[in-house]
C-alpha cells in the first residue's frame, strides 16, 4: 500500500467513525456516505483507488467497531452497508470529476461535507437534547433528577440559569441555589461554584435561553458549529482539505452528543468551544502578514471562553506569547496590543468577580491563584496516558496489530506511518462522544480540553508527507501552492 493509499483509508475511517458517533440516529447514515467518500475521492489520484479506499477503510472501522461493542443496533448495520455503496458512489463520482476539473470539484466535495456533518450535528443534537434527564431544563426538571439521582453540580447550574433568567442577580442565584440542593450548609462552603463560577455564560443563558425548552441546546450546537469550523481551519494551515475533515467531523460529533448529558451545563465545554475558535482563528491570522480585525476575533473569542471558565487563561497567554515573541515575521504594535488589552481586561474582571462573591481576600487570592495556574500543569497527560486503554481494552489488539503486521507488509518508513495512523485511530475512538481520551465520562476539564484534542489529532498525519499542505513557491513570488494533489488547488 502506498502512502497516499495509507492516507487515504485512514482519513476516511477516521471520519467514519465520527459518523457512527452519530449513532443510532437514522441521520447518521448520509455522513457514513459522504464523509468517507469525499476524504477518498480528495485523496486518491483515481476513481477506482478511492473505491478501493472507501473498501480497505469501511472493513477496518467494521472489525474495530465490532470488537469495540458499536455493532448493537439495527442502524449501525445499514451504516456500514451506507458506507460500502453510497460511499464508494460518491468516491468514483466525485474523483472522476476532481480529475476533470480539480478547483471547482474539490471545493464543493469539501463544503457538501462540512454542510453534511453539521447538518448531522444539529439532528442528532436535537434528538439527544430530548431524552436528557433534565429536560427541558427548568426547575421541576431539577427537582425531579435530584429526587431520582441525587444531587449534583449540574443541578446548581440549571438552577442558578432558571433564577438569573427570572431577573436573579448571578451570585445572589448562585448561593440560593446552593441553598436549596444542601440546606443548612455556608454559602462560602461550595466554593467552586459560588466562589469561580463566572457570571458571562449565566448571562446569555439568560438572554439566549429565557424559558424552558430547546433554547440551551441550540445555543450550544451553534458554539459546536463555530467550534467545528475552527478545527478544519485550525487543521488546514497545514494539512490538506480531506485530512482536515476528519478533525471537523471528530468535534461536531462531540458536539452533537453533549446536549445529552448533563455536561450540557458544566462551564467548561462552552469555554472549550470559544477557545478553539480563537486557535483556529489566531493561527490563520498569524499566517497573514498585517491582520487587525482577524487578531481581534481571536483575541475576542479567547477572553469570552476565559471569562466563561477561568482555566481558559492560557489561550490568552498563549496568544500575547505567539503574538510578542519575536519571529520571522514581525508584527504591528496594534496587532499585538489588541492581545495585551485582552489579557488585561481579563485581570480586571476576573478581579472584579472575585470581588463580587463576597469572599474573604485570603480565600479568593488562592481561588484566583489555583483556577490561574493549575492549568499550566500538564493537563493531567500522564494520568490520560496511564488510563488511556482502560476505558477501551480493545485498544490494545488494535496497537499489537499494528506491531505485528506493519513488518509483515511494509517497508521502512511506512511501518512508522501504520504505526502512527493505527494510534491516532485508537485516540478517535476513545474521544468520540461524550467522553475523555481515557474514554471515560467527561471530567471538569475534560470538556475544555477534548475539543482540542480531536481537533488536534489529525496533526499527527505530519509524519506522512502526502497529508502536508503544499508550500508556497517563494522562490517565484507567487502565491499559489505547487498542485500536486487536486485535494489543494485553490491556494
Amino acid at each position: 500500500m502506498s502512502r497516499r493509499g495509507l492516507l487515504a483509508v485512514l482519513c476516511s475511517g477516521l471520519t467514519l467513525l465520527a459518523a457512527l458517533a452519530f449513532l443510532p440516529s437514522p441521520f447518521a447514515l448520509p455522513a457514513c456516505s459522504v464523509l468517507p467518500g469525499a476524504c477518498c475521492a480528495l485523496i486518491a489520484q483515481t476513481p477506482r483507488r478511492a473505491v478501493a479506499s472507501v473498501i480497505v477503510a469501511t472493513a477496518c472501522v467494521f472489525v474495530v467497531t465490532l470488537i469495540s461493542g458499536y455493532a448493537n443496533s439495527d442502524t449501525y448495520w445499514w451504516s456500514m452497508v451506507t458506507a460500502l455503496s453510497a460511499g464508494s458512489g460518491i468516491a468514483f463520482t466525485g474523483a472522476a470529476m476532481v480529475a476533470r476539473d480539480p478547483k471547482r470539484w474539490s471545493r464543493v466535495l469539501v463544503i457538501g461535507a462540512l454542510a453534511t456533518v453539521l447538518c448531522c450535528m444539529w439532528y442528532v443534537g436535537f434528538a439527544n437534547a430530548r431524552t436528557n434527564q433534565l429536560f427541558p431544563f427548568d426547575e421541576a426538571a431539577v427537582k425531579r433528577d435530584m429526587a431520582a439521582n441525587g444531587r449534583a453540580d449540574h443541578h446548581l447550574y440549571l438552577q442558578t440559569h432558571v433564577l438569573v433568567a427570572q431577573g436573579e442577580n448571578h451570585y445572589l442565584a448562585l448561593v440560593k441555589a446552593a441553598d436549596m440542593l444542601w440546606p443548612g450548609r455556608p454559602a462560602s462552603g461550595h466554593s467552586g461554584a459560588i466562589g469561580f463560577r463566572q457570571p458571562l455564560l449565566s448571562w446569555l443563558w439568560a438572554v439566549v435561553a429565557p424559558s424552558p425548552g430547546l433554547g440551551l441546546p441550540a445555543l450550544l450546537l451553534g458554539f459546536g458549529t463555530v467550534a467545528t469550523l475552527s478545527a478544519y481551519r485550525l487543521c488546514s494551515t497545514l494539512l490538506r482539505r480531506a485530512v482536515s475533515l476528519a478533525g471537523a467531523s471528530a468535534v461536531a460529533a462531540l458536539f452533537a452528543a453533549i446536549p445529552g448529558s448533563p455536561q450540557l451545563l458544566h462551564q467548561e465545554i462552552w469555554a472549550g468551544a470559544l477557545a478553539l475558535a480563537a486557535l483556529g482563528s489566531g493561527v490563520v491570522v498569524l499566517s497573514r502578514p498585517r491582520d487587525v480585525p482577524g487578531a481581534l476575533v481571536a483575541a475576542t473569542a479567547a477572553l469570552a471562553a476565559a471569562l466563561i471558565r477561568e482555566h481558559a487563561v492560557v489561550v490568552i497567554m498563549a496568544g500575547v506569547l505567539a503574538w510578542w515573541w519575536p519571529g520571522p515575521r514581525r508584527r504591528s504594535l496594534t496587532e499585538r496590543s489588541v492581545w495585551l488589552l485582552a489579557a488585561l481586561s481579563f485581570a480586571g474582571l476576573y478581579a472584579w468577580h472575585l470581588a463580587a462573591t463576597g469572599r474573604p481576600l485570603w480565600v479568593a487570592g488562592a481561588g484566583a491563584a489555583y483556577a490561574v495556574f493549575t492549568p499550566l500543569l500538564p493537563l493531567n497527560v500522564l494520568t490520560w496516558g496511564t488510563t488511556l486503554f482502560a476505558g477501551a481494552p480493545f485498544a490494545w489488539l488494535l496497537v499489537a496489530s499494528a506491531g505485528v503486521v506493519a513488518p509483515l507488509l511494509l517497508k521502512g518508513r511506512e511501518r512508522v506511518y501504520a504505526v502512527v495512523a493505527v494510534t491516532v485511530l485508537t485516540l478517535a475512538i476513545c474521544s468520540i462522544g461524550p467522553k475523555d481520551i481515557t474514554g471515560g465520562a467527561l471530567s471538569y476539564w475534560g470538556g475544555l480540553v477534548a475539543p482540542l484534542v480531536l481537533a488536534c489529532a489529525p496533526l499527527a498525519l505530519l509524519l506522512i508527507p502526502e497529508a502536508k499542505r503544499p508550500v508556497p513557491d517563494a522562490a517565484q513570488g507567487r502565491a499559489a501552492v505547487l498542485v500536486e494533489d487536486p485535494a489543494r488547488t485553490d491556494a
